[in-house]
């Protein structure tokens, strides 16, 4: 479904309301936090890369980092926490945002308000729940809806499976694709190519559809397509609204 510019603006402007109404305020960095500085090293052989950051900083937003650092483990005696395993272009632009609040630089005239692929924007929400990032993964949900609004479009195949593949039944990232999903993609387009989704969204995608249709007798798929719409405006819905102090306490009951 195409909408015009002022459709895209009027759904730009929701979210930004909606955020800056968020009864979960957004945590101001204290002035304490820009301490000690540490290292994190992320990737491996070649591609490897050091990052130099405040201990405070860091720990601040993630609860991952802060029980590394501020623990009884040998990083926290070091002051360097190495992963191997983390993908560096992803781990520098959490290090951006947490110096910054921003996921990229300025916006430009000649390049898409949101130039972050869809595939690097969902391994940054998986990077974030990972670490105990609650806020971080709050700003990729930001721009994972402006560029789904943006560019009147949706994640392809491949991503979706990536998502289902790292994420639990109850993952806001899986609410978020879902109920996106709604406004592009067609019962007879998830029929074509079933077998190209994870049996799971599949699953999730019917489950929305009979939630939201309303049967008007004559439109009943833009009838779902226009609740889908309603549903995506308000980005607090698909937050994290816990703190990482209290992500760390869940992932270790």
């Amino acid at each position: 479904m195409s909408r015009t510019t002022s459709e895209r603006d009027q759904i730009l402007k929701k979210v930004q309301e909606d955020a800056a109404l968020c009864p979960f305020a957004k945590r101001v960095v204290p002035a304490s936090c820009y301490d000690t500085i540490v290292t994190v090293t992320v990737g491996a052989g070649e591609e490897k890369k050091t990052f130099q950051v405040y201990k405070g900083l860091i720990s601040f937003h993630s609860s991952y980092f802060a029980r590394a650092f501020n623990g009884s483990f040998s990083e926290a005696e070091k002051e360097t926490v190495e992963l191997p395993e983390d993908e560096v272009d992803v781990f520098d632009i959490f290090y951006y945002w947490i110096n910054s609040g921003r996921l990229r630089g300025p916006l430009r005239l000649d390049v898409p308000q949101v130039p972050l692929p869809w595939a690097l924007l969902i391994n940054l929400w998986i990077f974030g729940d990972a670490r105990g990032r609650p806020a971080f993964k709050n700003a990729v949900i930001d721009a994972l809806t402006r560029k789904s609004n943006d560019e009147s479009c949706f994640p392809g195949p491949g991503t979706i499976n990536r998502v289902y593949k790292n994420t639990l039944d109850a993952s806001l990232l899986r609410k978020w694709t879902v109920l996106s999903a709604l406004q592009v993609l067609s019962l007879k387009v998830l029929t074509q190519r079933i077998e190209t989704y994870p049996p799971e969204f599949a699953g999730d995608w019917t489950k929305a559809l009979s939630a939201n249709v309303i049967d008007d007798g004559k439109t009943v798929f833009n009838a779902v397509l226009k609740k889908g719409l309603e549903a995506i405006k308000v980005g607090c819905q698909f937050y994290d609204h816990t703190t990482p102090e209290e992500h760390a306490h869940w992932t270790q009951t």
